[in-house]
C-alpha cells in the first residue's frame, strides 16, 4: 500500500503515535472507523461501550488529536479510493477496445462477403452508427461530444447481424 501514498504507513498521522498508549489508539481506531459523521458519544453508544469512557477518550482525543488525525483518513481512504476506481475504470476500457477490434473484425469480415447491393441504406446507416457508438464509449466521448462514460455498455444487435 505504501505507494499508494508515498510514505510509510507508520508516518501517517492516523497510525498509532509516539507516546501514545496502545488503551488510547485502540479507542481512536473505533472512532477514526466510524466514519465522517463520528463523535465520541456516537462512537460510544454504537459500540455498547460503557459512557464513562467519554471522559479518558474526550482527554486522549484533545491530547493526541483524533479529529484532525481522523479527518487525514478520510481524506486518504478518499484518495485510495478514486485510485481503485480509475484502475477499474481503465480495465473496462481496456476490454472494450479489445472487444471493440474483435467486433470489428467480424464485420469487416462480413461486409467484404456482402454485396453492396445487399445492404439496405438503413441497414448500412445503422453498421456505422453502432461502430461510432462503440468507439466513441470506448475512447470515453458520447455521440454529443460530452464526456457520460459511465462504464457501462449496452449491445443491442439487429436482425442486420444475423448470420455474423
Amino acid at each position: 500500500m505504501e505507494e499508494l501514498y508515498g510514505e510509510d504507513e507508520t508516518t501517517q498521522s492516523w497510525s498509532r503515535q509516539k507516546g501514545e498508549p496502545s488503551q488510547a489508539y485502540q479507542a481512536f481506531a473505533m472512532y477514526r472507523d466510524f466514519g465522517p459523521l463520528r463523535n465520541i458519544r456516537k462512537v460510544i453508544r454504537e459500540n455498547a461501550l460503557e459512557p464513562t469512557l467519554y471522559a479518558s477518550w474526550s482527554r486522549w482525543s484533545k491530547k493526541f488529536g483524533w479529529k484532525k488525525r481522523a479527518e487525514e483518513y478520510d481524506d486518504h481512504t478518499e484518495k485510495v479510493r478514486m485510485l481503485i476506481l480509475k484502475a477499474e475504470e481503465q480495465e473496462r476500457r481496456e476490454a472494450y477496445r479489445k472487444m471493440l477490434s474483435k467486433v470489428t473484425r467480424v464485420v469487416d469480415e462480413r461486409l467484404d462477403k456482402l454485396r453492396a447491393e445487399e445492404l439496405t441504406a438503413n441497414q448500412t446507416m445503422d453498421f456505422l452508427e453502432r461502430s461510432y457508438e462503440l468507439g466513441s464509449r470506448v475512447s470515453g466521448i458520447e455521440t454529443d461530444g460530452k464526456d457520460k462514460s459511465t462504464g457501462q455498455l449496452e449491445i443491442t444487435f439487429t436482425d442486420a447481424f444475423d448470420g455474423v
